[in-house]
Order: structure tokens, then sequence, then C-alpha cells
């Protein structure tokens, strides 16, 4: 919730606050107070808003990894502040889990500068530069003065030590599901028996690319995941 009301707050502070100073302070200067606003916004992004979002692929990859694959549904005992409050099975846990994760990796992946293939669900390409003037794109970053670049579909099959269309048909596939299955609902439902497969792969390769083309290339250090590392590797079952 804390994290759903800031991003909230950030961009109605950003959309409020820069069409404001644009219609009281018509001028250069308001044209430099538009500047350190939206300085501000992106700093929230790279504090707030990008390490949630990989936080969430995180957590679904958890989910996907240790909740569904190997184990099957578990019986689960959810507590705040050490009361009791939620019990039944896993999958009351990993599913909203899991589907947060896709609406994210989808958002961190047009942000780093890829969309699904109009033509070809199962391939990419680069997204146009900017539809509308609040968007913020990785181009809006500069390292050494100089604007970070959006990746390439070659960049994506670079980062996977497997075969390379598995790179890029595990990221399509990630976009594809939360277009069609979860943003809204239409008659292109997704349906195969690799989805948990792929969006694994997918999951691991979002955490990858932002840390190497946004944190990195910035010269900072990227967060930390909200999973717990002994948890990854200590079996539930």
């Amino acid at each position: 919730m804390f994290i759903y009301n800031s991003v909230k707050h950030i961009t109605k502070r950003m959309n409020t606050g820069i069409n404001t100073v644009r219609s009281v302070f018509p001028s250069a200067n308001s044209e430099r107070r538009v500047k350190r606003i939206r300085h501000e916004i992106e700093q929230d992004y790279i504090e707030i808003i990008i390490p949630h979002r990989l936080g969430m692929v995180d957590i679904m990859h958890f989910a996907l990894t240790k909740l569904t694959f190997e184990t099957g549904p578990k019986p689960i005992e959810l507590l705040v502040d050490g009361k009791l409050t939620v019990t039944g099975l896993s999958t009351v846990f990993s599913n909203p889990a899991i589907e947060a994760g896709i609406i994210n990796a989808r958002s961190l992946l047009e942000f780093l500068g890829l969309k699904i293939d109009g033509q070809d669900s199962t391939k990419l390409k680069q997204r146009h530069d900017r539809s509308k003037n609040d968007d913020i794109f990785i181009e809006d970053f500069t390292s050494h003065s100089k604007p970070l670049e959006k990746i390439t579909v070659d960049d994506v099959k670079s980062y996977y030590e497997g075969p390379n269309d598995v790179a890029e048909k595990s990221l399509a596939r990630i976009i594809h599901i939360g277009h069609k299955d979860i943003a809204h609902p239409t008659l292109g439902r997704p349906n195969s028996e690799d989805d948990y497969a792929m969006l694994e792969i997918a999951a691991r390769g979002i955490r990858a690319l932002t840390i190497s083309f946004f944190f990195t290339k910035l010269g900072i250090a990227p967060p930390n995941s909200p999973v717990i590392e002994e948890s990854l590797t200590r079996p539930l079952n």
C-alpha cells in the first residue's frame, strides 16, 4: 500500500506540478522549474519505483520456482503484527504475486525500451521514443551528460546463456500475458504448457537487464531483492 500510494503521489505531483508551473509562470524561469520537478520525479524512480517494480518481479520468481515448480500448493499462514490473519493454501500468496509480477515486468520492459511485436506475439521490438509528455523512460536518465539508450532485442539475446530465441520469446510471452490475460479481458487470452517456464526465464532476464542497462550505467548499486536469499535455496518440501 505504501508503494502504491507513493506511485500515485509521484505521478500526481509530476502531472499537476509541471502543468501548474507552465500555466502560472509561462517563461524561461518556468522551464527551469519544470526541469527541477522532473529531476525530483526521476530520483523517485531511481530510489522507489524501479526498485519496487524489480522487487515485485523477484517475488514472482520466488512464487514460480519455490511455490509452483518445486512443491505445488502448500498450507500457508499469514501473520500481521504477530497475529494470524490468513490461512489456506500457498496459492493465496503465489497467484497474486505472479500476476503483480507480470504487470510490473511489462512496465519495466517498456521503461527499458521494449514492446511486443504487433505482427508476431513471440517477438520483441523497440518501442517508440515517447507517446505522451508525462512518460518517463530510460532515455530520460543521463550518465556523463549523455542519455541512457533503450535496450535492443540483440541486448536481450546476448544476456541469456541459452538459445537466443528463448530469451526473446520469454520476454514477449510475459508482455503478451500481461496484455491479454491480466490487464484487461480479451478473446486472445494466452494459454501454453510452458508459460511457467517462460515466466521464470523472463523474471531472471528482467533483473539482469535492469541492473546492467539502468543501475550500472548510472553508477548506482542495484537494489537488494526483497526475497531472502536463503529462501531460494532452502527446500520447502
